[in-house]
């Protein structure tokens, strides 16, 4: 499966470089016209949640994502919680937390 971006660019090759119409290279790649003039939303950046979620899991070692995630939101921090989700389990500094228990 070819995604969206890639076809892009093959479609902006074709008629740049090989002068095809771009009806005719948009059929040939099986690109619709709406997918190729689609210009992406900007991305914002995880950076300054990341650091937060670190210094406040620092902070409160055995708290969870969802305690973490109330104080997020006591601070101000209106991101949803799915996207906050996604940045924790991402980080590096919570993967420690999954380590088994050991036995005595």
């Amino acid at each position: 499966m070819v995604s969206p971006q890639a076809r892009r660019k093959i479609v902006q090759y074709l008629i740049e470089i090989k002068k095809l119409a771009k009806d005719r290279a948009l059929k040939l790649v099986g690109l619709q016209s709406s997918t190729f003039y689609y210009k992406s939303q900007s991305t914002r950046d995880d950076e300054p949640v990341a650091t937060k979620l670190t210094e406040l899991s620092q902070k409160r070692v055995r708290w969870g994502f969802r305690m973490l995630l109330v104080l997020m939101r006591r601070e101000g921090f209106t991101d949803t919680h799915k996207r906050i989700y996604r940045i924790y389990r991402e980080s590096e500094g919570f993967k420690s937390k999954n380590e088994p228990i050991k036995a005595r």
